[in-house]
């Protein structure tokens, strides 16, 4: 926001998930799940990823309201979040 205020908030689904997608030798595949709340904290979407074994990682985005949370940011910050796992 331009006033520097939350806009949203994306979580991810816990740590035991993310280590074994790095521990295991096939732990890529299995799909990252992020929630995502709006600035109250209540729930406004998800981020989904499909099982790519073969293939770059690809994610579904649900928002359920978009009145109060801009589709933009939403879609930068998984882009942003899957780089940082290092994919």
């Amino acid at each position: 926001a331009d006033d520097e205020s939350l806009l949203a908030e994306i979580s991810s689904r816990g740590a035991l998930i993310s280590l074994l997608r790095n521990l295991l030798p096939a732990g890529h595949a299995i799909a990252h799940k992020y929630e995502i709340t709006d600035a109250d904290g209540d729930p406004a979407g998800s981020i989904e990823g499909e099982f790519a074994l073969f293939s770059f990682d690809q994610y579904e985005i649900t928002l359920t309201d978009t009145s109060s949370i801009p589709t933009d940011p939403v879609v930068i910050g998984a882009i942003v979040i899957d780089a940082i796992q290092g994919n």
